[in-house]
Parts: C-alpha cells; structure tokens; sequence
C-alpha cells in the first residue's frame, strides 16, 4: 500500500482508539507517543514498528493479530492490550467496518 493509504489508515486507527472509556493507550511511532484513554489508569503501550500496522490492524482482530505477528507493532503487556480492547471490541469494529474486506 501507499504511505498515503497508511496515513488514513493512522488518522482512523488514533480516532477509534479515541473511543477508550476505560484503559490507557499510549501508541509510540516514528512521531511520537500519543496517548489514548483516561489519563488516570495505567498505560499500556504499543510500538509501532511499520506503518503498515495500522491499515493491517483495521481490517479485523485477525489482521492486528498478523501485524503483530509480522513484527509491524510490539507491546510489553499483550494480554493487558487485548483486555482493553476486548472491552471496547463491538464500538471498535463497528466504527472501522469499512475497513474490512469480508
């Protein structure tokens, strides 16, 4: 894909994660860390290794879990990541539905 595809791709990914009720985010990438969900619980934080994880991780739980997979984006605490996400899934997948293929 093109950094253009990947750009919108970031845009999307930072305004789902916007979303967070509960559970802190930070997402640390080639421009900086940026910080999601309330400020008073404990960060969990995602490296984003390639740009590519972000349009990957849009398409489903299945395409994070093969960017993650792939090395595009790492994490010290996978099992607290996907917690926070799991409580946020059905808003989440909802909102990103025209990202996924089928």
């Amino acid at each position: 894909m093109t950094p253009l595809t990947d750009r919108v791709a970031r845009r999307t990914a930072f305004a789902l994660l916007h979303r967070l009720r509960t559970g802190r985010i930070v997402v640390k990438d080639a421009d900086g860390a940026h910080a999601f969900g309330p400020p008073d619980e404990p960060a969990l934080t995602i490296r984003v290794n390639d740009p590519a994880a972000y349009r990957r991780s849009l398409s489903g739980s299945a395409g994070m879990g093969e960017s993650y997979a792939l090395g595009e984006w790492d994490t010290d605490d996978l099992t607290g990541l996907l917690q926070v996400l799991v409580r946020h899934i059905g808003p989440i997948e909802a909102a990103a539905s025209p990202w996924y293929r089928g």
